[in-house]
């Protein structure tokens, strides 16, 4: 095949191998697979498809010529089936309403009263015990998030609580940074975000029936930039803040959506 969908993990490449006898293979797009932002269209041409993969284009390419791994198709149907197989999300549809739309999944490990940290890793000492010091892995003060810069620190057996930092997988470069309790920031390397047409919504995970986004982009403050947005967490409808790691408790996954309108 000269274009396939291969599972690696929790992702998918789109590899394209040339027709030469050298079968050399590059990847072309590597997608989370709790990705929305593809759509498709079926050209008149029975025999072809077209499709966009995170606003990359693939235009009339002959449906014989893909497989999802190693699966052979032979119809715009199979397509179909094969590419919403692979990315469940998308079982409702092709995203054809010109909307962008981006996933991510951000996952929260066990508080930790003990044990080591991970260097590199961001954390929160939320409660610290007399005795306890933490100032050789990065440690600055009380709720005031830090980078650890080692991983054990100089006194760790009083059960002080140190939460770790939510991590969040990236699509197109998309990934989402905490300002402060209950006050998040998505953030792109690429300037795809546009103004008032940018919104962030729950979809899934531990507290998603009690979880509401706001993407503040109508004032000043909370402007919506080209490049980065806020995103601020409510636990109810009086616009509580409350923080991600809150609401995901200790081993929750929440799925952010990212609609950009044309």
């Amino acid at each position: 095949m000269t274009y396939s969908f291969r599972t690696i993990g929790d992702f998918i490449n789109f590899v394209h191998t040339d027709d030469t006898s050298l079968h050399v293979e590059n990847v072309l797009k590597t997608i989370h697979n709790t990705s929305r932002s593809i759509s498709w269209s079926l050209p008149e041409d029975e025999t072809r498809i077209s499709f966009i993969l995170n606003g990359d284009e693939y235009n009339d390419l002959l449906i014989t010529e893909i497989d999802f791994d190693g699966v052979a198709m032979d119809s715009q149907d199979d397509f179909e089936t094969g590419i919403i197989a692979m990315f469940p999300g998308l079982a409702g549809g092709s995203t054809s309403s010109g909307a962008t739309t981006y996933y991510l999944a951000i996952t929260q490990a066990a508080n930790q009263t003990s044990g080591v940290l991970i260097v590199g890793r961001r954390y929160t000492v939320t409660t610290l015990q007399p005795g306890d010091e933490f100032a050789n892995v990065g440690y600055a003060s009380t709720d005031v998030e830090f980078v650890a810069t080692g991983t054990t620190p100089a006194v760790w057996s009083n059960g002080s609580t140190v939460v770790p930092t939510p991590i969040n997988s990236v699509e197109n470069d998309i990934y989402i940074i905490r300002l402060q309790g209950g006050s998040y920031q998505a953030v792109s390397d690429t300037p795809i975000f546009t103004g008032s047409k940018t919104f962030a919504s729950p979809y899934g995970g531990a507290g998603f029936s009690t979880l509401q986004f706001s993407t503040l982009g109508y004032t000043q403050q909370y402007a919506v930039t080209e490049n980065n947005f806020t995103i601020e967490t409510y636990s109810d409808t009086a616009y509580t803040y409350v923080e991600m790691r809150t609401i995901l408790g200790s081993s929750g996954i929440l799925f952010v959506q990212i609609i950009v309108l044309p």
